[in-house]
């Protein structure tokens, strides 16, 4: 078997441990919302560029790699889907704009938020 097979046969477990308690709404571009399950990692946030004062967020979160239930990475457009997440961990959810790929396995999608 392999890995990725491993990894994906694992990753509703993996997301039933470790996902945070109140899914989040994935916006894809051309499809109807829907509520998933996520691993949200709130990381430091980064300085504005281009002489703009400020900062933004950068929020990094784990998808599960699947159609329905997560993200099928054959699918995703960067340009067009947005998720509701919190900007700060116990905040209101906003719609945030996907920005950049991570990572991706069998098992999960790893994307930043902006």
């Amino acid at each position: 078997m392999a890995w990725d097979d491993i990894l994906a046969e694992a990753g509703d477990a993996f997301m039933d441990a470790f996902a945070e308690k109140t899914p989040v709404i994935l916006r894809p571009g051309e499809g109807r919302p829907r509520s998933v399950k996520v691993i949200i990692d709130w990381k430091p946030s980064e300085e504005m560029t281009g002489g703009q004062p400020g900062s933004f967020p950068q929020i990094a979160i784990s998808f599960l790699n699947h159609p329905f239930k997560g993200i099928d990475p054959a699918e995703l457009d960067l340009g067009t889907w947005k998720v509701d997440v919190p900007i700060r961990k116990g905040e209101p959810a906003r719609t945030r704009p996907f920005h950049r790929l991570i990572s991706v396995d069998g098992g999960e999608v790893v994307v930043l938020v902006r």
